[in-house]
């Protein structure tokens, strides 16, 4: 685990975990920079929290069975930080040495994937229900649905009194922390993993890979990163001075190298089938004939892609979104 400088990319801290920690799955850092939490892989999912001065460990925790997603100290002072993850939600008292478990009340268990806190004490959960659910300390005191379900929200954070959820129905929902009254949606169209928000304009982390900035009063948006998701790059040709890679995430992307910026893209396949034999090995969830295995342009514009499922298509580098 590493804290850096990002102003002179100095190394402010270092510490590793136990050797049978298998990787941290969230991490937080709290208000002042001098406590850092994380959360590890191990079969117990150890919550620690360590001192960035000193390097020494303050807190430590088995979190339970289940992975954990997300962490996030308190922002009122206090000296405490929550925790939330698969069937679990936790509360954690870093001078008490102790950890409470959520107590949901009447409203329905469920995982979470995100959390964030405000600085009057409320704390904001992502629910893979699609609701938000707001918290006082490990008690469950209301639930919102304000996301279109089903699907899950998948990012949340607390800036300028507003909270901004970010959900599978592609939408950022902007509400008030203290009322909870809703002022504004924006839509995504994608599923956001990530929302940042500072001096009137919103950066979003979407799950295919791209991050956007958003003005929140014109509403205008700027793509600053594009990107492939979900499994491997399989295919790479150039071309004209333009470079075209293929993916497991059906996705054919012709890039500006000049620029730095996708000049255009397409998809890999329509079709929806399983390969029936000899199929290469794969991280993503598409279906075999829409993860690329091999992209090729010729020296008169013609562009084949070869599918996973042992299928190749032919299109122009003009207009890549037409299958000849």
């Amino acid at each position: 685990v590493f804290v850096w400088n990002t102003e002179t990319g100095e190394k402010v801290f270092r510490t590793q975990l136990a050797k049978n920690a298998r990787g941290v799955s969230a991490c937080c850092i709290n208000a002042d920079g001098s406590l850092i939490a994380t959360a590890d892989r191990s079969n117990d999912h150890i919550v620690s929290v360590f001192d960035t001065a000193s390097g020494d460990c303050k807190y430590q925790e088995k979190g339970g069975p289940d992975q954990i997603h997300d962490m996030a100290f308190a922002q009122d002072g206090s000296n405490s930080f929550w925790s939330v993850g698969v069937k679990h939600f936790a509360h954690h008292n870093i001078d008490a040495h102790k950890r409470k478990k959520g107590l949901f009340g009447d409203h329905d268990r469920c995982s979470f994937a995100c959390v964030a806190a405000s600085p009057e004490g409320k704390v904001f959960a992502g629910g893979d229900n699609a609701r938000i659910y707001v918290w006082r300390g490990n008690t469950c005191v209301e639930t919102l649905a304000y996301h279109r379900p089903p699907g899950f929200v998948g990012a949340i954070t607390v800036a300028d009194g507003c909270v901004f959820s970010g959900g599978k129905d592609g939408r950022v929902v902007i509400f008030s922390a203290e009322t909870h009254e809703q002022q504004n949606v924006i839509e995504f169209g994608v599923l956001p993993r990530a929302i940042d928000v500072f001096g009137g304009k919103m950066v979003v982390g979407l799950r295919t890979g791209s991050i956007v900035e958003c003005d929140m009063e014109s509403g205008e948006m700027t793509t600053h990163v594009e990107s492939h998701n979900s499994g491997e790059v399989w295919g790479l040709d150039i071309k004209d001075g333009f470079v075209y890679t293929a993916g497991d995430d059906n996705q054919v992307i012709k890039w500006d190298p000049a620029t730095r910026r996708c000049a255009d893209r397409s998809i890999v396949n329509e079709a929806s089938r399983k390969a029936r034999k000899n199929k290469a090995s794969t991280l993503s969830q598409h279906p075999h004939s829409q993860q690329a295995r091999a992209v090729a342009v010729s020296c008169t514009g013609w562009m084949a892609v070869a599918a996973n499922d042992g299928s190749v298509t032919i299109r122009r580098t003009e207009e890549m979104s037409t299958v000849v």
